[in-house]
């Protein structure tokens, strides 16, 4: 027991190491290229968390997991609006530009809506994770069309918040996300085994999966990058999340092998949209994504997470 909370409390510092290197450097490459924050975090934040577990994702379908995957990532789009962006509002309210973070949310609920189409028969064959790839490749078009058109000149302050070279803030942004993924997988396997001490049921224990897995590497992130002064990145990479975590991972997934997944609740579906549609007005209307909000979120997905825990 004590070796495993001394893991998970070394885990932790892994966590916050990877995200203080990821943030610096995609903030450093961001700013060098002219790029906006809500970019780097839609781009190089939110793809940087999604990619491992990606590969896990595809590894769980080839042993023949893949409605446990689809699960999970239904679960954890509403983790991420609700748990992550709920806390981080209520520690470091998020100043917000409105227009850009709006269009982009806007996406989200679409790729929600979508997923909720597709799994409404609990099943997810080769072509509908097409259809997902198609928006894929349309929403990586958009994103293009968005870093061209927010590119802009370096400023005074701009150039003293940038590395010595780009090859640093590479080395930066993938020695970040190793460790974000290794102190994920250390987290994840301790608290699955301090679960088991404790007698947790097999549902518990997969709720605690699904939040350290998904969750940590997340929250670590956008905490750090709202505490350094960065909400739209901290708020790109949730919503860049999100999308890629229906479009890229169920995409992939199910083109690789067609999915049954009768344990996708579409209620599960029903909350994550519900989250999305939630979030929309709240970053439209531009200002700040306050403590009330952050408040609001955070309630909203404890009630959901007292509705899953096993009685």
């Amino acid at each position: 027991m004590l070796s495993s909370i001394l893991l998970i409390l070394f885990s932790v510092g892994l966590l916050y190491v990877g995200a203080e290197l990821l943030i610096k450097g995609a903030s450093s490459l961001a700013n060098r290229s002219g790029l906006s924050p809500l970019f780097a975090g839609l781009t190089i934040l939110a793809v940087g968390t999604s990619a491992p577990v990606l590969i896990s994702s595809l590894r769980a379908v080839s042993d023949g997991q893949g409605g446990a995957v689809v699960a999970s990532v239904i679960v954890a789009n509403s983790l991420n609006i609700g748990l992550v962006l709920g806390l981080t509002a209520l520690l470091w309210p998020l100043k917000l530009g409105g227009k850009a973070e709006g269009n982009v949310a806007l996406i989200m609920i679409v790729a929600a809506l979508l997923s909720a189409w597709i799994l409404y028969d609990q099943r997810v064959p080769a072509w509908e994770g097409a259809v997902l790839l198609a928006f894929l490749f349309g929403y990586c078009i958009f994103l293009i069309g968005m870093g061209r058109g927010t590119r802009k000149r370096l400023s005074e302050t701009t150039e003293r918040n940038i590395s010595k070279s780009a090859l640093l803030d590479i080395v930066l942004i993938v020695a970040g996300l190793a460790s974000l993924a290794y102190g994920a997988r250390r987290i994840t396997l301790s608290s699955v085994l301090i679960a088991g001490e404790f007698g947790m049921s097999e549902p518990v224990m997969g709720i605690t999966l699904t939040l350290t897995r998904f969750g940590m590497p997340n929250l670590a992130t956008t905490l750090v990058a709202a505490f350094r002064k960065q909400p739209d990145m901290a708020l790109g990479n949730i919503i860049g999340s999100n999308i890629l975590n229906v479009l890229a991972i169920i995409g992939a997934a199910s083109c690789a092998q067609p999915i049954y997944a009768p344990g996708v609740a579409l209620l599960d579906v029903a909350v994550m949209i519900t989250f999305a549609v939630a979030l929309f007005p709240m970053i439209r209307s531009g200002g700040v994504l306050d403590r009330s909000e952050g408040f609001c979120l955070l309630l909203g997905y404890g009630v959901y997470l007292y509705w899953l825990w096993p009685k």
